[in-house]
């Protein structure tokens, strides 16, 4: 407890206070919280207490998380705005996740949406031009987004009846 005195008519009068430290609520915050899984992200950290953001160099531990990769494992320190950026912040899970982070004693979390990456699958063929009921030799190549699938990738032809000897079972990429 604190006293204060004060002398009155030569007498002294004082009166005494309880002293409590501030109770801060902190809160964190992410941009974005929409992240693709296994893609790395730049997400910025911003660290509020009591609705404010903190002061430059205050420390953020963040929580070990299956879930994420490349998440620092040391405390980091705030910037002047209260913000912390991990570069290439990576979620492995899909669907909503939570990370969290310890300041001053105390844990602080944030929620994202983590969804599956968008495939986009094209099938190329070559030769393209072929000679009517003549057997000839055909390469096709599956590409995901782009680039080549991985090997062993099985792919399954559709029956066509313009076209004999495609396979009818699923069939594996070199």
């Amino acid at each position: 407890s604190q006293t204060v005195s004060a002398t009155v008519d030569g007498k002294t009068v004082s009166v005494d206070f309880t002293v409590t430290a501030p109770v801060v609520n902190y809160t964190l915050e992410a941009t974005p919280t929409a992240l693709t899984q296994n893609a790395a992200t730049s997400v910025t950290f911003t660290l509020k207490a009591n609705g404010a953001a903190v002061p430059a160099n205050t420390p953020v531990t963040f929580t070990a998380n299956p879930n994420f990769t490349n998440l620092p494992n040391t405390a980091q320190n705030t910037d002047a705005s209260g913000q912390i950026t991990v570069a290439n912040l990576t979620a492995t899970t899909v669907g909503a996740q939570t990370l969290s982070a310890t300041v001053d004693g105390k844990t602080v979390s944030v929620d994202f949406t983590v969804t599956a990456p968008v495939v986009n699958y094209t099938l190329e063929a070559t030769p393209l031009t072929l000679v009517q009921n003549v057997a000839t030799s055909v390469t096709f190549t599956v590409k995901a987004n782009g680039a080549a699938v991985p090997a062993n990738t099985p792919v399954t032809f559709a029956a066509n009846g313009n076209f004999t000897n495609l396979p009818n079972t699923a069939q594996n990429t070199d």
